[in-house]
C-alpha cells in the first residue's frame, strides 16, 4: 500500500459556513494533506469530494459519533498521523503540529503554553483558562489545554485508546483521549498557538465537567486502583 498523506479531520455540522474555505486553505499548504469532512448532510461537502481526490466524506448524525467514527475510518484506511482542526481555528497550524511530531505520539496546539498569544480572547480566554486548569488539576495531567481541537495523533496512539471505555463525547472525547494518553506514558507535547475562540453548548461543557468529575474521583479517591491499572495500560502501549 502506498504512504499515506497525513489526514485532517474537519467537523462541519455546526458550521454555518460552508466547508469550501476551510478546505481550499488546507489544500494550499505547502505540505500535503486528505481531508476527511465529518458531516450529517452536506451538499457542499459531497461536492468537494467529488471533486477533489484528497476529500472525503464521513455521514454522521452529531459530534456525539463523529469523532469515534472519524478515528476508525482513519485506522481502516491505514493513515499513520490523523489531524484534528476545530472550525475556528487556522489551517496556517497544521504544519506546525505535524512538524513537531518527531519523537511525540501526540502533538496539541496549546491556548495556554508558554509563548502562546495572550493579549486577546477576553474574558472568553479566562473562562477557558481557568476550567482547563481544574481539569489539569483534577485529573492530575501535565498538559494545559485539556480541551484542544488542534490536535495531531500517531494512529498507534489512536489504535491503544479504549474508546469504547468512554461515555464522553466531543469536548469529554478531546479529554479523555488525552488522559488515557498520558496515563498510559504516551509522548505529549504541547505547542504554542493564537487564541481561537469557540462557544462550547452548555451541555458538552456540564459533560466534560461530569467525566472530569467521575474520573478524578475515581483515580484521586480510589488511588489504590491506579498503579495495578498504570502499569497494564503501560504494558499494552507500543509505539
Amino acid at each position: 500500500m502506498a504512504a499515506r498523506l497525513p489526514l485532517v479531520v474537519l467537523p462541519s455540522w455546526s458550521e454555518a459556513q460552508p466547508p469550501t474555505r476551510l478546505v481550499d486553505a488546507i489544500l494550499a499548504l505547502p505540505i500535503r494533506f486528505d481531508v476527511l469532512l465529518v458531516d450529517p448532510a452536506n451538499g457542499d461537502a459531497d461536492r468537494l469530494a467529488r471533486e477533489r481526490d484528497e476529500v472525503h466524506v464521513l455521514h454522521a448524525p452529531s459530534p456525539d459519533d463523529g469523532y469515534l467514527a472519524a478515528y476508525r475510518w482513519a485506522l481502516e484506511q491505514g493513515y499513520t498521523h490523523v489531524l484534528e482542526l476545530d472550525p475556528h481555528a487556522s489551517p496556517q497550524q497544521l504544519p506546525v503540529l505535524l512538524g513537531e511530531m518527531d519523537g511525540a505520539d501526540l502533538v496539541v496546539g496549546s491556548r495556554f503554553a508558554e509563548k502562546s498569544e495572550r493579549a486577546a480572547g477576553g474574558w472568553r480566554r479566562a473562562l477557558s483558562a481557568g476550567g482547563n486548569r481544574l481539569t489539569q488539576a483534577f485529573l492530575g495531567l501535565a498538559t494545559r489545554d485539556c480541551t484542544s481541537g488542534l490536535r495531531c495523533y500517531r494512529s498507534a496512539l489512536l489504535e491503544c485508546i479504549p474508546w469504547d471505555a468512554i461515555p464522553s463525547r466531543e469536548y469529554g472525547l478531546r479529554v479523555s483521549a488525552l488522559y488515557y494518553a498520558e496515563r498510559m506514558g504516551a509522548r505529549v507535547r504541547e505547542v504554542p498557538v493564537g487564541w481561537c475562540a469557540h462557544r462550547t453548548p452548555p451541555r458538552a461543557a456540564l459533560e466534560a465537567f461530569s467525566y472530569v468529575t467521575r474520573t478524578a474521583f475515581h483515580d484521586r479517591i480510589l488511588r489504590r486502583l491506579r498503579p495495578a491499572r498504570r502499569t497494564r495500560a503501560g504494558r499494552g502501549w507500543t509505539r
